[in-house]
């Protein structure tokens, strides 16, 4: 997965996971968020990006903070020159793990700490989600 189809599809995983977890439907998600129900289904289907204000809404709809859990796994990766734009990325699970281990080890720059924290915190949320009876 990568650019906007790729941040699409992931956004749309999330989006629900979450609404499955918080137990409504679709239509009662376009209700409580003021959005059409077929809004919400092009969402999850990853049909869609969100722009900023629907992004907003759909949290208030299922009660969640927005950078968590409908942001988990996608980050932005600054380019490295002015000529290399960044990029979005999707990490997973076994990524959290391989840069944990890195970090263990000393692989890790220090300014990489933070982020490394960040996401292995929106993974443990992630799990506990998980282990709460979600999907």
């Amino acid at each position: 997965m990568s650019g906007a189809d790729g941040l699409a599809c992931r956004f749309g995983q999330n989006l629900r996971r979450v609404r499955k977890r918080v137990g409504i439907s679709q239509e009662e998600l376009g209700s409580r968020s003021g959005l059409h129900r077929t809004e919400v289904g092009l969402l999850e289907r990853g049909e869609r990006v969100p722009r900023i204000d629907t992004l907003l809404k759909l949290a208030t709809g299922l009660g969640v903070r927005v950078d968590s859990p409908l942001l988990e796994g996608i980050v932005w990766e600054a380019g490295t020159t002015t000529t290399t734009p960044g990029a979005f990325a999707f990490s997973t699970r076994s990524d959290v793990r391989d840069r944990a281990a890195a970090f263990r080890a000393g692989q890790v720059e220090e300014g990489d700490a933070d982020q490394l924290v960040s996401e292995g915190r929106k993974e443990l949320e992630a799990r506990t989600d998980r282990a709460l009876g979600e999907d």
